[in-house]
């Protein structure tokens, strides 16, 4: 079961996000999840958007183990910035995103930058670089690209 509540509150919106639910495996063996957590987004006129998000995740037994799990606990979010230098109707637009995720499980943990600029060649057709950077990993990516939609 999942919830999504959002508002508007003048130039900002604020909501709030929440999902339970249980998985069974081959074994039969059970898994509960719960995620929680708040958003919010502004808009700074007609050239800047700025989102936020927090999430909570619980999980009662992710490995599926028949005996001897543990509950893992995972949270973490994200804080993005689009840039419209044309004004939302123009070609260009850049962002800039920042990740973070923290968990009682290593392997789940992340934290990532990157600086995006695309160009909206058709109205239907995007070209798109980034450059990104894993702070776990120590190192650079970069892509070059098309989104196109048919």
């Amino acid at each position: 079961f999942g919830l999504h509540l959002s508002t508007e509150l003048g130039p900002v919106a604020v909501g709030a996000y929440g999902f339970v639910g249980t998985e069974l495996d081959d074994a039969l063996a059970k898994n509960r999840t719960v995620v929680f957590g708040p958003q919010a987004a502004i808009s700074v006129g007609s050239r800047l958007d700025v989102v936020a998000v927090w999430l909570e995740r619980c999980d009662s037994n992710p490995g599926f183990l028949a005996s001897g799990h543990e509950e893992v606990v995972t949270r973490g979010g994200f804080v993005e910035v689009v840039g419209y230098p044309q004004g939302r109707d123009g070609r260009f637009t850049v962002a800039a995103l920042y990740n973070l995720v923290d968990s009682d499980d290593p392997a789940a943990e992340r934290e990532s930058a990157a600086l995006t600029g695309s160009f909206l060649l058709r109205r239907n057709f995007r070209l798109v670089a980034e450059a990104g950077w894993d702070v776990e990993a120590d190192g650079w990516s970069a892509s070059l690209g098309t989104v196109a939609a048919f």
